[in-house]
């Protein structure tokens, strides 16, 4: 005897594989997009994940909630707040570091380095007053600012500090997604890397410099790295 095809169960399956497949894509598309944004903690990462259904809220909701705010965490310290989110002034403040120096945490190095925006000096020496092995302990999820500490470190190199840079480069390189963190490195950054690599072969020419820069992407011949 022929089954009888229950018309309204497939229909039902079909609906649900097909909302899955769209909540896959969907969440795919944000992952990629939080990586682009290059944001700052895997909290960060996992909102926007999480967020990937939703739809942008238009001017006028943000003005309903503005309105129907029922206090002003302010008005304590003497600040005053616009009603309107789109003028609200945002104050960025350097995180103070720990007694030794080092930020403990991801978020506070990030916020850290977020307030040294603009002096890359400054930057560059707080890469190397954290070190390698801080930074591999402290980025244990993904590295969001990979491409600015590329770029600056790039910026701001000098000789002397080959071991301490390529010591940075080498624990960086352990920290999860590192590869797919490479992937999404602008042209801009990337050019910075394969140039600072540039300046530590030229330094240091060592197999295992060699090996790291594979590793970053970059593949330079040997014969071309000249004074």
């Amino acid at each position: 005897m022929t089954e009888k095809i229950d018309i309204k169960r497939l229909e039902r399956e079909l609906v649900s594989a097909v909302e899955a497949d769209k909540k896959y894509w969907r969440e795919n598309d944000a992952k990629f997009r939080a990586i682009h944004q290059k944001v700052a903690t895997y909290e960060e990462f996992r909102d926007i994940v999480k967020a990937s259904h939703l739809t942008p809220l238009e001017r006028k909701d943000l003005m309903d909630a503005a309105r129907k705010q029922p206090w002003n965490p302010l008005v304590s310290t003497g600040h005053t707040i616009s009603s309107d989110p789109f003028s609200a002034p945002i104050q960025q403040n350097v995180t103070p570091l720990a007694n030794d120096g080092k930020p403990q945490r991801t978020q506070d190095f990030v916020r850290h380095w977020k307030g040294l925006k603009g002096q890359p000096l400054s930057q560059y020496r707080l890469l190397l007053e954290v070190g390698g092995d801080h930074l591999r302990s402290m980025f244990r999820v993904e590295i969001g600012i990979l491409g600015e500490i590329l770029a600056v470190l790039n910026e701001c190199f000098v000789s002397e500090d080959t071991p301490q840079v390529a010591s940075i480069l080498s624990c960086l390189s352990e920290t999860p997604r590192h590869t797919l963190s490479v992937e999404f490195l602008s042209l801009t950054e990337h050019a910075a890397t394969e140039s600072l690599f540039r300046k530590l072969l030229l330094s240091q020419n060592t197999p295992s410099l060699q090996e790291l820069a594979k590793v970053y992407r970059v593949h330079i011949r040997i014969e071309n790295i000249t004074p």
